[in-house]
């Protein structure tokens, strides 16, 4: 069902009670919900029920908590702007005082944070019902089945466990790259390399940066599209570019290629291009909010590594997006604006590559 319908929420129980799906433990009475009100954030899955709701719902869905949880939220990211102004101050006058780049690049990163949450600051926490839609899209997302992420997540971590144990085989990261990864003076006359390289990774900052994005990109996929295209998109993203930059001069291609992050910036381009299509069918912005964050991610990536391929990174993002307009994979009632229920009306406000 459509994220904006209250039909896709669970049934209240009756009086003061909360969740936190997809695992949480379900707990009743008005000090435990509010005990975990008090944590909650826009992007937080938490839902709950007061006396009268017929659905559990993010608490800021209901008008009794609506306006100190807004209040809330718009102080802690104005007191997280300015911890990353100070931090970025901090790592840039480092960086002149020092004479290191390195700190500069961090001090760049944090100003392309910085004014990610800024913009949300500005068009989505200072409007309640924008706010509203946000917190309820997030919340659905993780009432979706789970079985794709979790399949996702597994495949990733026993590629990691695989990585592990040819390298402590082989004795080190680049004896394990000869031996079994995506060396481009290998692959044509061994083409297995193109399927098993990219799941390597530099190093377990490597991996688990990969790990953390593909989760949030693979649920977020999961709750808008069908399985088969949501795979077939990842593979695609995550395995051409290999191919590409076999023939493509050494400066871009470098010697040899790892990491999937072809394959999670094409999801996060396919949700970027869904969203687009289907611009009011989805909270105010989103699209761009995700277009924001794939591109600071891809930018500070290669600001602070330069090992970083901007070439699968653009050419991941790139392909997912043109899949994405085209529809490829979209669930149906996503490009339908849902019936809402009597008690939404009430509660809101009209030199490796990698």
């Amino acid at each position: 069902m459509h994220w904006n319908s209250d039909d896709s929420f669970p049934p209240a129980e009756g009086g003061w009670a909360s969740w936190r799906p997809p695992y949480g433990r379900r707990r009743s009475g008005e000090r435990a919900v509010r005990r975990a009100i008090r944590q909650w954030h826009p992007l937080d899955p938490l839902l709950v029920s007061v006396p009268g709701a017929l659905r559990l719902l993010p608490p800021i869905c209901f008008d009794e908590l609506a306006a100190a949880l807004q209040r809330k939220t718009i102080l802690q990211y104005s007191s997280l702007m300015v911890l990353m102004v100070m931090m970025g101050l901090g790592f840039t006058a480092a960086g002149f005082l020092l004479n290191d780049s390195f700190f500069l690049k961090v001090g760049a990163a944090l100003a392309l944070l910085f004014v990610f949450v800024l913009l949300q600051h500005i068009a989505i926490f200072r409007h309640l019902d924008r706010l509203r839609y946000y917190a309820r899209f997030f919340a659905w997302t993780y009432l979706q089945p789970r079985a794709n992420v979790i399949a996702m997540g597994s495949l990733f971590a026993i590629a990691g466990a695989l990585q592990w144990f040819l390298q402590t085989s082989t004795g080190s990261l680049f004896a394990m790259i000869e031996r079994y990864g995506l060396v481009f003076d290998s692959a044509p006359e061994q083409p297995w390399r193109y399927l098993i390289g990219p799941f390597f990774h530099a190093n377990l900052a490597h991996w688990a940066a990969n790990a953390s994005l593909l989760i949030v990109a693979a649920g977020l996929g999961n709750a808008l599209g069908r399985a088969l295209p949501i795979w077939t998109i990842f593979l695609f993203g995550t395995v051409v570019p290999g191919v590409v930059l076999t023939f493509l001069p050494h400066w871009i291609g470098s010697d040899a290629y790892l990491g999937i992050s072809g394959g999670v910036f094409a999801l996060y381009g396919w949700c970027i291009g869904i969203a687009f299509r289907n611009r009011l069918s989805f909270p105010f912005g989103f699209w761009w909010v995700v277009g924001y964050f794939a591109v600071a991610t891809g930018i500070t990536s290669s600001l602070l590594d330069p090992r970083a391929s901007w070439f699968a990174h653009g050419f991941g993002l790139l392909t997912g997006i043109a899949a994405g307009l085209l529809a490829m994979g979209v669930k149906s009632d996503l490009e339908s604006q849902p019936q809402t229920s009597a008690q939404t009306d009430r509660i809101r406000d009209p030199d490796i590559r990698r």
